[in-house]
């Protein structure tokens, strides 16, 4: 027994080992057979269930069906049935659902819109009064006859030369002023036959388009002569109306006008990059000399060598109904509007809608939107007979009115 003991006090370490490479041994039989066994699978396994496809009834959607299903607004009907009732009105309705209007002819109802139905039943909602159809004349606001029921009364058109029986005066230009009688009317009555009476010429113009513009100048080299920049040139090419594309040399300060507009050149910056070029096998120094030029409107330009530059500020292209003449301008510049005849009027540009759809200028400390649309409509033309050919609108008539 103490030979044993001796004999595994010596060789402690080799039974040490013994033991561990047994237990790892059985740790590897233990794994393989409980993976073989495929409990782990059953964990590992990912169950999923495929729903049911349910197609889609696009009917379900349709505006139609939708107001059906859903009633958002209450059932039309009148308010009222007994005649006898104060609130009792013939007419009924919903958003969906108009109906004629007309001016009543009514003296107490001072010319309001009510529901043509009313002539049919003969009364006035508003003052309760007789109405007819067959009634020949029309009441006008100021309570006097209106025969060719124009809107203006008979005794207005007999004091400022008007026809009162002539419906078609009410678009002719009396005081040869670019603006209808009747648009006059609905400012000043007194306009209709005094010329320096009128809606501000601005009402006359539509927005035509905005746009960037590109300045006709292209930078093509700067020839550097010491260090003093009064003595360097600068060479571009420039485009000139009915002459096409220019070679031109400019200096330090010089000044020159495109499309109207003058630039001036303020700084010359001298620069260069060294490149390789692979057709010689060298190294090669190329001129990347830049400019500033300073536009009539105090912009600053930085021109680059071989490259299209823009306006700063965007062009505004205006249109006048009545001349039928272009007009052009930027924020901050001022258009003139009139002539000696008529007197002008002069419309500083303030600012534009960030869609480019209207453009908002100042007068005399008012301001005005300029849109794409406009209730302008040029004056006809007098000679047209009443009661025969429709109203044509003169197009392209030359006029003294001219737009600096």
């Amino acid at each position: 027994m103490a030979m044993k003991l001796d004999a595994i006090k010596n060789n402690y370490d080799k039974v040490i080992l013994a033991l561990v490479l047994l237990f790892f041994i059985y740790t590897i039989y233990w794994f393989i057979s409980d993976y073989s066994s495929n409990s782990y699978l059953d964990v590992l396994s990912i169950y999923t269930k495929r729903s049911k496809y349910k197609p889609i009834n696009k009917t379900e959607y349709l505006a139609d069906n939708l107001i059906k299903k859903n009633v958002l607004w209450s059932k039309s009907e009148k308010r009222s049935i007994d005649p006898k009732d104060s609130d009792y009105i013939l007419t009924f309705t919903d958003f969906i659902m108009p109906f004629k209007i007309a001016r009543s002819n009514a003296v107490k109802s001072k010319h309001k819109l009510i529901p043509y139905i009313y002539y049919e039943h003969g009364y006035d909602p508003i003052s309760k009064e007789k109405i007819s159809l067959t009634q020949k004349a029309v009441v006008s606001i100021k309570g006097t006859f209106d025969t060719d029921k124009d809107g203006i009364s008979d005794v207005v058109e007999k004091q400022y030369g008007m026809n009162p029986k002539n419906a078609l005066d009410l678009y002719w230009d009396n005081d040869n002023d670019s603006f209808s009688n009747i648009g006059e009317f609905r400012v000043n009555r007194k306009g209709i036959n005094d010329e320096k009476i009128h809606p501000a010429f601005i009402k006359r113009l539509v927005l035509s388009k905005i746009e960037n513009t590109k300045i006709l100048f292209i930078l093509k080299n700067v020839v550097v002569h010491g260090e003093v920049k009064k003595n360097w040139i600068v060479q571009a090419e420039v485009k000139i109306r009915k002459k096409g594309w220019r070679t031109k040399f400019y200096k330090l300060n010089s000044v020159f006008t495109i499309n109207n507009i003058e630039y001036k050149i303020v700084d010359i910056i001298n620069r260069s990059v060294k490149k390789l070029d692979p057709r010689v096998g060298s190294v090669i120094v190329h001129n990347i000399s830049e400019i500033t030029l300073k536009n009539s409107n105090g912009d600053i330009i930085n021109v680059k060598p071989n490259q299209t530059i823009f306006e700063p500020s965007r062009k505004i292209t205006f249109k006048d109904l009545y001349t039928g003449e272009i007009l052009f301008g930027r924020i901050g510049d001022t258009t003139t509007i009139g002539n000696s005849k008529l007197g002008y009027e002069k419309y500083k540009i303030i600012s534009i809608d960030k869609n480019n759809s209207s453009v908002t200028v100042d007068r005399n400390s008012k301001k005005y939107t300029v849109l794409k649309t406009s209730s302008y409509k040029p004056p006809v033309k007098k000679q047209i007979t009443a009661g025969k050919a429709p109203l044509k609108q003169h197009s392209g008539e030359k006029s003294n009115d001219k737009t600096q």
